[in-house]
């Protein structure tokens, strides 16, 4: 059965902080009720086993259930369907962290098709959390729960709690930053997701860190 908010209180100040450092979090079946109950999911779209999912929409009515499909990779945080969908969250941090030669070889000796299961299996962009700038991560989360709707510069200086020369010099390596200082330039603002079309300059990904390239 899922865990209970009690069952899930004496891990949720640990797993907020370690996400908070940058780790990825991820959950398999009733696991995203443990992820639920730290609040990080608010605002984003998950996954669990399909019997789980109208006791999941009830218990955290802020959450966007997507029980039909099999795994969300939110880049922080994954997660994925039923039991046996551990393989599958295991195959997407094996290629994020060792590379798709490694994740296929993985599969091959599991006897596991990772195109079969997931179609956009290769498409994400894996994202670096690690950097150590705590005003930059904290602005890539938002960015990532909020699709990136909002790249103003003064809006995301604000989320960083930084002055806007200050957190452009903070985040000067970072595309999404760049971008953020056309778009100021040309007084315009997001009107899609990463990846959409938005007025006068594409939106950034909530992906690019310190250090990466557009």
């Amino acid at each position: 059965d899922p865990p209970s908010a009690a069952t899930a209180a004496p891990f949720t100040d640990w797993l907020r902080r370690q996400h908070g450092l940058g780790v990825t979090l991820g959950s398999v079946c009733a696991g995203a009720f443990l992820l639920g109950e730290t609040g990080l999911l608010a605002g984003r779209t998950v996954t669990t086993h399909w019997m789980y999912a109208e006791l999941f929409q009830a218990r955290f009515p802020d959450v966007r259930m997507d029980a039909d499909r099999l795994i969300i990779d939110d880049g922080d945080i994954v997660t994925a369907g039923g039991a046996m969908a551990w393989t599958d969250l295991g195959l997407r941090l094996v290629d994020r962290f060792l590379g798709p030669t490694v994740m296929i070889e993985t599969a091959r000796v599991l006897l596991v098709d990772p195109s079969g299961r997931e179609q956009r299996y290769y498409s994400p962009f894996s994202p670096r959390l690690t950097h150590g700038d705590a005003a930059v991560l904290k602005v890539q989360h938002w960015l990532q729960a909020t699709d990136a709707r909002e790249i103003a510069l003064a809006t995301l200086a604000a989320r960083a709690g930084l002055e806007e020369r200050t957190f452009l010099n903070t985040a000067s390596g970072c595309a999404w930053a760049r971008r953020a200082r056309c778009c100021n330039s040309a007084g315009c603002r997001s009107t899609g997701s990463p990846g959409k079309s938005v007025t006068a300059t594409p939106a950034p990904s909530a992906n690019s860190l310190p250090g990466s390239s557009a």
